[in-house]
């Protein structure tokens, strides 16, 4: 069964135990959806052959139709091009949320959220492909973007930020990440995402760098943006 303009897919197998039949609907996002989803709804119902119109076949229908509404694809979902430099696009995925940024440099890139009440730390998380071609993504706070970056772990936090992919193209560098809605580190650590409008922080540089802490940044190669990343 399919729906949503063919972006999402439902799988369902039956399996006889008795006069019982134990159900599995897995539904899957395709790519167009821009979504990782995988869910697996379980359940149980008499199916009766000779008689289509029982209530079990009907329970097997409905319970049918219910993977298909779970498996609309989310609207939370968008590309923002900052800058020629700097450009990024984000999907919502359950309490998730990822993100796909494009940065015309081969040196680090980073991307964070600034505290929506303008007093807690900013969360920033800096990532990139070393020369050797090894991946990093650390996660990071301060005060202010122009401010030095301290490791979380540093203080007492912890790594909430993921990496799952990052590239090299020429002079551009392409990495998917991501991060909980609500990591439960401490507000000094990591700011929630969540709906209406929020300022996000980005920034690159020439240069990877192995260690991050003390550095700063220009204001020609980072700054800030409102967005909002979840409808309200």
């Amino acid at each position: 069964v399919t729906s949503c303009n063919n972006s999402c897919e439902v799988f369902c197998e039956g399996i006889p135990l008795l006069e019982i039949e134990a159900f599995s609907c897995l539904v899957r996002f395709k790519s167009e959806c821009k979504a990782t989803d995988l869910r697996v709804i379980p359940f149980f119902t008499s199916w009766d052959p000779r008689n289509p119109d029982g209530i079990g076949n009907k329970l097997i229908s409905v319970l049918a139709i219910c993977c298909i509404v779970v498996a609309v694809p989310t609207r939370n979902s968008g590309k923002v091009v900052v800058n020629d430099e700097y450009q990024f696009e984000w999907t919502l995925a359950g309490d998730e949320m990822y993100f796909t940024v494009t940065a015309q440099t081969t040196g680090f890139v980073g991307f964070g959220i600034f505290p929506e009440n303008g007093l807690d730390n900013e969360d920033v998380c800096i990532f990139g492909l070393s020369p050797n071609g090894t991946a990093y993504l650390d996660d990071y706070h301060s005060l202010q973007p122009s401010d030095p970056k301290i490791l979380d772990t540093t203080d007492g936090g912890t790594v909430d930020w993921f990496l799952v992919e990052i590239s090299e193209d020429g002079n551009a560098t392409t990495t998917t990440f991501y991060r909980k809605l609500e990591t439960g580190d401490d507000i000094f650590f990591d700011q929630p995402i969540y709906p209406g409008e929020m300022k996000l922080i980005w920034s690159y540089g020439e240069m990877d760098l192995e260690y991050f802490d003390n550095v700063t940044f220009n204001a020609e190669t980072t700054g800030r943006f409102d967005v909002v990343l979840i409808e309200p």
